[in-house]
């Protein structure tokens, strides 16, 4: 009995000081990995579905055990932040934008998420190791964690259909942050998979991406494509992308369970409003400092300019406007083959489309 008093002190007090440390959840996993989230990862492994993002490989085994990556890890605490940076009416209202303007995901109109979610999992991960005489190791989406299978096993949310974690509370709009920690926590009752019969994330993904419940290959998805591919986008998948040139949210945004959501008070990720009307002739025509000046601070600047510029000609591509064409005829000759060949592939869509309209 006394053990189970001091387990459920520890579990209080630890929930406590992660409110008061700015997250807005807070769940414990044991450091197992669930059978099913297994299968999937290596089903994901085996049919190549990482695209060019082999670390996946290189760290399939610390993926899998936990052990390996923290040798004294015990018990996993998650962590989550609320970043919707608007009223959630407002959400689907910004997809319908203008086709000449730029559509950018939502998470990144604001500042950098890792960098800020690190500062406060680094300080909150100080106070735990201090306060129970513990090890502590940290993770932003920086290293070889399965977080979101963590974040399933505990009551945090449930995976989705479109393999994200959805919130009761939030939706599906949470950060996360892990600690592995030395400390043995007692786990969380897993969250209830409320999906049910829905597949509206399935429906609204344009490029098939989620080929099937809990199945995504990213080499169709669009945010990969934008944000985490570095050659080419394949000629298929470019009039899917329309006006996107920074990931996508289709699978996010239309989710019924986003119903009790609300805006992030978190003033770091309030948006900020250039980002919502960028204009693809303005982006189209910035060299590589101005792009740097403007994406500063956002997660945007990592992805680059080649292929946030490479991504801008495909939506002008798609928009059939010939305003771009000089530009465009320019880029054509571009000392960079993926600027060059996607430049010749746009000038051809807007001729095709201005001309059959």
């Amino acid at each position: 009995m006394t053990i189970l008093i001091n387990i459920n002190y520890m579990k209080s007090e630890i929930y406590k000081k992660a409110i008061k440390s700015g997250f807005d959840a807070i769940g414990f996993s044991s450091p197992l990995i669930a059978e099913i989230n297994k299968k999937r990862f290596i089903e994901f492994i085996n049919n190549c579905e990482f695209g060019n993002m082999d670390f996946f490989i290189k760290t399939k085994a610390l993926r899998l055990n936990p052990k390996l990556v923290f040798s004294d890890i015990e018990s996993v605490i998650i962590v989550g932040i609320n970043y919707l940076p608007y009223e959630i009416s407002e959400i689907q209202n910004i997809l319908n934008i203008d086709e000449n303007n730029a559509y950018i995901s939502i998470y990144s109109h604001n500042k950098d998420y890792h960098k800020i979610i690190k500062k406060k999992l680094i300080m909150f991960a100080k106070w735990l190791s201090e306060k129970f005489s513990c090890q502590v190791k940290c993770f932003v989406d920086t290293g070889p964690v399965m977080e979101k299978a963590f974040a399933s096993n505990s009551n945090i949310g449930w995976q989705g259909k479109n393999t994200k974690i959805v919130s009761k509370k939030f939706g599906q709009f949470l950060f996360l942050g892990v600690i592995f920690t030395s400390l043995k926590i007692k786990p969380d009752k897993a969250a209830e998979n409320l999906c049910g019969k829905c597949s509206i994330c399935i429906e609204k993904c344009p490029t098939g991406a989620l080929y099937k419940p809990y199945k995504l290959d990213p080499r169709r998805c669009i945010s990969y494509l934008t944000i985490e591919h570095k050659g080419l986008i394949p000629v298929k998948y470019r009039k899917f992308i329309s006006n996107r040139i920074f990931g996508c949210d289709n699978c996010s945004i239309y989710c019924p369970h986003n119903i009790n959501s609300i805006k992030t008070d978190i003033n770091d990720f309030l948006p900020q409003n250039k980002y919502k009307s960028l204009s693809l002739d303005y982006l189209l025509s910035c060299n590589k400092d101005e792009f740097n000046t403007l994406f500063k601070g956002s997660p945007i600047k990592r992805t680059g300019y080649e292929r946030i510029l490479r991504n801008v000609i495909i939506a002008c591509g798609n928009s059939g406007n010939i305003i771009y064409l000089d530009r465009l005829k320019e880029l054509t000759n571009n000392d960079s083959i993926i600027i060059s060949e996607t430049a010749k592939w746009s000038v051809s869509s807007i001729n095709y489309l201005s001309t059959n309209k």
